[in-house]
């Protein structure tokens, strides 16, 4: 059965509908405005991807000041989702490889489709909002349900249904970009000792220190990862705390946590990216990577999920 979906009348009509809801645009891209008395957040239509978010009036998921609003174009801001694949294609696994005879884009393509808005809850706690995206190709019918709940804290899911004939086989990642006033300050507690590939160097394999401090390039893959670990910002007087959970059928199963920072050479060379704006984000992705690959038999559901709260800076 296909998820019920809001229209897009209903959307426009948001203010007289949902207290918290409204929608608006920016550039090409229809984007959900959540207001709450705790905070604000903005989540586009495209990907169903959270663009920024505000909690008790600090910064919880980083803006980015040179994001492009183009239909079909990735968005660098806020949580892309990274589906079915993370990263370069051509790292995954063979079985994830095997799937897809052709190269695709870095990070797959859900975070540039449309999504259908299939659920809006408001409580007094949190405004709940529930999105979906089919993608079938030969046996494959799968159904990808994105669940953002907004309140004290902002909880994203990423859930895969496999609804075909085939397994399933796939990465996927939650890319967070989180605020910080100057990353050469920050640092992230929790992840001591555990062992993570260093992709920018060869992905050889290390382990992390506690805490873990910016200080060049940095793209960690943390393969069995810690429930929690938080980003603590001195010079913004700010500190995160990021939640990371998967289940497959309700069942715990290892996830992953990427760090990444692109420092100041690779910054000069992205996209939607301004040259300073290193010193700003940081990385902290909920993830299935490298060795978390998942495999989905028919029938079955997996979820990724990360919470994010702003914590007593002290």
């Amino acid at each position: 059965m296909e998820p019920h979906t809001v229209g897009y009348t209903q959307l426009q009509q948001g203010s007289r509908r949902w207290k918290t809801l409204r929608l608006e645009h920016l550039g090409d891209i229809p984007v959900l405005h959540l207001t709450r008395p705790q905070g604000e957040c903005w989540i586009s239509l495209q990907g169903a991807q959270v663009l920024g978010a505000t909690l008790g009036g600090r910064p919880l998921v980083w803006a980015n000041p040179a994001a492009e609003y183009q239909a079909g174009q990735a968005i660098r801001s806020g949580i892309p989702i990274c589906w079915p694949w993370f990263g370069d294609l051509n790292r995954n696994p063979d079985i994830i490889r095997q799937q897809y005879p052709e190269a695709g884009p870095a990070h797959g393509f859900a975070r540039t489709l449309p999504f259908a808005l299939t659920d809006v809850v408001e409580t007094s706690q949190a405004t709940e909002l529930e999105f979906s995206l089919r993608h079938r190709a030969g046996n494959v019918s799968l159904l990808v349900a994105v669940q953002v709940r907004f309140g004290s804290v902002l909880e994203v899911t990423v859930s895969t249904y496999n609804g075909g004939q085939a397994e399933f086989a796939l990465t996927t990642a939650l890319h967070t970009y989180l605020p910080v006033a100057d990353i050469r300050r920050a640092q992230v507690s929790g992840l001591g000792g555990r062992r993570a590939l260093d992709t920018c160097r060869g992905w050889t394999e290390g382990h992390l220190e506690d805490p873990l401090r910016i200080d060049r390039e940095t793209d960690w893959i943390c393969t069995h990862a810690p429930e929690h670990v938080t980003l603590v910002d001195p010079a913004g007087a700010n500190a995160i705390r990021v939640g990371i959970r998967a289940d497959l059928e309700g069942q715990p199963i290892p996830h992953s946590l990427v760090v990444w920072n692109p420092w100041e050479d690779k910054a000069r060379r992205l996209s939607q990216f301004r040259d300073e704006d290193y010193r700003h984000m940081l990385c902290l992705e909920a993830a299935l990577a490298a060795d978390n690959s998942a495999i989905l038999t028919p029938g079955q559901q997996l979820n990724l999920t990360t919470t994010l709260e702003n914590l007593v800076y002290t």
